[in-house]
C-alpha cells in the first residue's frame, strides 16, 4: 500500500469515528477478528496477573509478553485444537490462511497459528459468546504459564 493510501485510509478511519458512523455492515476481515483477539486475550492475560502480582509492573509485563506471544499462542493452539468446535476451526483456519507480513519475532508457521487462535478469540468476542471465550482463553493462558515454567525459559 502507498504512503498516500494509508494516509487517506487513516483520515477516512477518523472521520468515520468522528461522525458516529453505524458500525460496517458485513463480517469482519480475519485480520480485524485477529487485531480485536489480540486485545482481548492481552487484557485477559493482564487482568488475571495483575490480581497476582500487586507492585512489579515490569514482571507483569515481561511474563505477559511472553504469553501474548506469537510462538506462545501457536503453542497453546496446537494443545486446544482437538477440543474445538467445526465452525470454532473454521475461524481458526480463516485466521490462519489471512496472508499478512510476518514479524521477526515469529516464525511464519507460529504467526499463522497465533493470528488463527486471535481471530477465533475475536470472533467469540464479536458473537458475544463469553463462556466460551473464556474457557479457551484460560486453557491456553495455563498451558502457557505451565509450559514456560517447566521448560522454554528462553522466550522472551
Amino acid at each position: 500500500m502507498k504512503f498516500e493510501q494509508y494516509m487517506f485510509l487513516k483520515q477516512s478511519l477518523l472521520d468515520k469515528v468522528l461522525s458516529d458512523a453505524d458500525a460496517a455492515s458485513g463480517k469482519p476481515a480475519p485480520l480485524v477478528l485477529a487485531y480485536l483477539g489480540d486485545a482481548v486475550y492481552a487484557l485477559y492475560v493482564r487482568e488475571r496477573l495483575a490480581r497476582l502480582e500487586k507492585d512489579k509492573a515490569r514482571v507483569l509485563n515481561d511474563v505477559s509478553a511472553i504469553i501474548v506471544s506469537a510462538a506462545m499462542q501457536a503453542k497453546a493452539l496446537d494443545v486446544i485444537i482437538q477440543e474445538l468446535e467445526q465452525h470454532e476451526l473454521d475461524m481458526v483456519r480463516r485466521g490462519r490462511n489471512t496472508k499478512a507480513s510476518v514479524p521477526k519475532s515469529a516464525s511464519v508457521s507460529e504467526y499463522r497459528k497465533s493470528t488463527g487462535f486471535e481471530c477465533l478469540l475475536g470472533w467469540l468476542h464479536q458473537e458475544g459468546k463469553k463462556d466460551r471465550l473464556y474457557e479457551i482463553m484460560g486453557k491456553a493462558f495455563v498451558f502457557s504459564v505451565n509450559h514456560f515454567k517447566n521448560g522454554d525459559k528462553d522466550e522472551g
